[in-house]
């Protein structure tokens, strides 16, 4: 794969950004090396992936706050070490086939991967004061050369802010969720257009073509949907003019 600049694949190369929601999560469980190495396999050129810090300054591939839904054990991945995480079966939940599968470290991500592929980061994150988790993924993204396969997103803007401080060269996305009314989802919506960041990922039932011009007028902002599974619906958004989408089923969007 061409190392272009996740910035430059839109703008370059005419072609759309594809990242498979969580790995290819249809057909393997979410967050795994199995699901990643479905997206090299079918060549997928990007996945989306979310991240959490472990109590032992480390970087693990994990939706949610804890680990009950993927493994059956509740406790908090931010309360442990990543050594009591490495025997949990990540994977039987999803299909007995996949009983080998383990919580991976974002480290073992970019080592197995590498420029292969272009990495959407979501960092997860209920804190809104200063976080540890940025330095230490700006450390692991240089360690590996990175820099130009990576999105760094998150809803947190302020996880965003403290990227573009620390590297502003490093693209990011602020995502938002409008489809449930309320004044959090709104005043959310709006600090992603007044945003400094490259990138908007809002809900893919909400993007019209203002939307998109109204981006691109703030400061050449970009339109990355997600969670777009649809035929249909991927291509009205490709007519709308987005930089690309996020799914759970790229293969029938390829």
């Amino acid at each position: 794969m061409a190392t272009n600049s996740i910035l430059d694949v839109n703008t370059s190369t005419n072609s759309l950004l594809i990242f498979a929601h969580r790995g290819y999560s249809v057909e393997a469980p979410e967050n795994t090396l199995a699901a990643f190495d479905l997206c090299v396999e079918r060549g997928v050129p990007g996945i989306e992936l979310d991240i959490h810090l472990t109590r032992s300054n480390e970087l693990v591939v994990a939706h949610d706050f804890d680990l009950k839904r993927v493994t059956g054990d509740p406790r908090r991945i931010a309360e442990c070490d990543y050594a009591a995480f490495q025997g949990l079966d990540a994977g039987s939940w999803f299909d007995r086939r996949f009983h080998d599968q383990r919580i991976p470290l974002l480290s073992e991500v970019f080592k197995r991967y590498g420029d292969r592929l272009y990495y959407d980061i979501e960092i997860k994150d209920e804190e809104h004061g200063p976080s540890p988790v940025v330095p230490v993924l700006h450390d692991l993204i240089r360690r590996h050369g990175l820099e130009s396969r990576v999105l760094i997103s998150s809803f947190n803007p302020t996880r965003l802010a403290e990227s573009r401080q620390l590297d502003d060269a490093l693209p990011t996305a602020l995502i938002y969720d409008t489809t449930k009314l309320s004044f959090a989802r709104l005043r959310s919506a709006a600090t992603g257009l007044l945003s400094r960041t490259p990138f908007v990922k809002p809900n893919n039932d909400t993007v019209t073509p203002a939307m998109v011009r109204l981006c691109a007028l703030i400061g050449r902002r970009r339109v990355l949907p997600w969670v777009v599974n649809d035929r249909d619906e991927a291509a009205r958004l490709v007519r709308v003019g987005v930089a690309g989408f996020v799914t759970r089923n790229p293969g029938a969007l390829l």
